[in-house]
């Protein structure tokens, strides 16, 4: 490990030679250390480096084995030649993960998050969902109408909820002295404001309102007033935190449900885009779970790495909550019992599929196939199974996903 200093606001940092570095600055930048032939996307560049405290006359040459990476850590400073002059370029090497991170992700592995983080998660969760259907869904359908199109299945999906939640026996204190839960039909405000609540957008000066309050337009939207904020809170606090989390978490496949039926009046292969918005979403959630807890491009056994970036979302989620598994180094598989959601009306076989390809996004980030072995819909029983292997997908991110019913 060897010390450097970024010339251009004097940071001192370190880096390792000959370790994996993936970089993100534009090609343009690195053409001044490359004969002016463009970076590739892997292979050893003699990077010029001012060593802390050094001079220029004192460059070295540190030879950087690169792979392609958009995330970026350590700031660099490079100095093209003997003139040094600087050009900014952003490295990505060994990261130490800061104590915070460190004690995330163990509570992760452990799965001791506390109940009231995962209902914020899982809520988190739902609204990103949102705007990533409504961004990837955007250039299927008519112009502006991508939103108002969620919008009105989002409806759907939280009167369907609401239904379900009319059916549960209400055990706690507080439920039971608030009563049950009204009738959507006499009753249709309580719906979008039980529901932006659990979404946590139910305060109109809060950031999430102003970016998600568009899902709740069709049912007459967010809380307007100061009384009906109140009432929000009130039939929240009917719910538990448990019951806020489980709650929240079930949409995601209760929406999945409403797409399946809805979307392909409006948009032909809808199950295939949202096949392929999956993969994507999971490549990308893959990527920032690396970035946040300084997991390593190229972990000593991929399959765990995998599976347990795959548990993260699966625990948030509440996917397979009992759950055993392996891996040899090489190859893995995971078994649970299963989601949430499959007893849901209206749930199948294919929905696992679509699901599946989220997985095998993340997957495909540590150069390994997914393959969805045992779903409860095609092979019955009570658990479901996944397997990972290293076999070269030949595929880009945004190609076809492979379907897995």
């Amino acid at each position: 490990m060897k010390s450097y200093q970024n010339v251009v606001d004097q940071t001192p940092f370190t880096v390792s030679t000959q370790k994996d570095f993936g970089y993100s600055a534009s090609s343009a930048l690195y053409q001044r250390f490359t004969s002016g032939a463009s970076l590739p996307t892997a292979g050893t560049v003699h990077l010029p480096m001012k060593p802390a405290g050094g001079q220029e006359a004192g460059l070295e040459s540190l030879p950087l084995t690169l792979s392609h990476s958009t995330e970026t850590a350590a700031r660099c400073c490079a100095v093209a030649g003997a003139d040094a002059v600087p050009v900014g370029c952003t490295l990505r090497g060994a990261m130490t993960p800061t104590p915070f991170a460190r004690l995330t992700r163990e509570a992760y592995r452990r799965e001791i998050v506390p109940e009231r983080a995962l209902w914020w998660f899982a809520a988190d969760g739902m609204r990103d969902w949102f705007r990533v259907l409504a961004k990837h869904l955007a250039p299927h359908v008519a112009p502006g109408s991508a939103r108002p199109l969620l919008s009105t299945m989002a409806s759907r999906t939280f009167e369907r909820r609401w239904d379900a939640m009319r059916a549960l026996p209400r055990t706690g204190a507080r439920a039971r002295a608030l009563g049950a839960l009204p009738d959507r039909a006499t009753d249709p405000r309580a719906v979008p404001l039980l529901m932006s609540a659990l979404y946590r957008v139910d305060m109109p000066r809060d950031p999430r309102a102003k970016k998600s309050a568009w899902l709740f337009e069709d049912l007459g939207g967010v809380p307007r007033s100061a009384s009906e904020r109140v009432r929000a809170r009130v039939l929240l606090s009917s719910l538990s935190v448990r019951e806020r989390w489980y709650e929240v978490a079930t949409h995601l496949g209760e929406l999945l449900v409403v797409l399946t039926e809805d979307l392909p009046a409006h948009l032909p292969h809808a199950r295939k885009i949202l096949g392929d918005i999956c993969f994507d979403s999971g490549a990308r959630y893959a990527e920032r779970i690396k970035k946040a807890f300084a997991i390593s491009d190229t972990p000593p056994d991929p399959p765990a790495a995998a599976m347990e970036i795959l548990r993260m979302s699966e625990y948030v989620f509440r996917v397979n909550p009992e759950h055993w598994g392996a891996s040899d180094g090489t190859a893995g598989w995971l078994e649970g019992t299963a989601c949430p959601w499959y007893t849901r009306p209206g749930w199948n076989g294919a929905h696992c599929g679509i699901f599946g390809q989220f997985q095998s996004g993340i997957a495909s980030v540590f150069g390994l196939r997914y393959h969805l072995s045992k779903t409860i819909p095609k092979h019955g029983g009570h658990t479901c199974r996944i397997d990972v292997k290293p076999i070269p997908l030949g595929r880009a991110r945004g190609a076809v996903a492979p379907q897995n019913t």
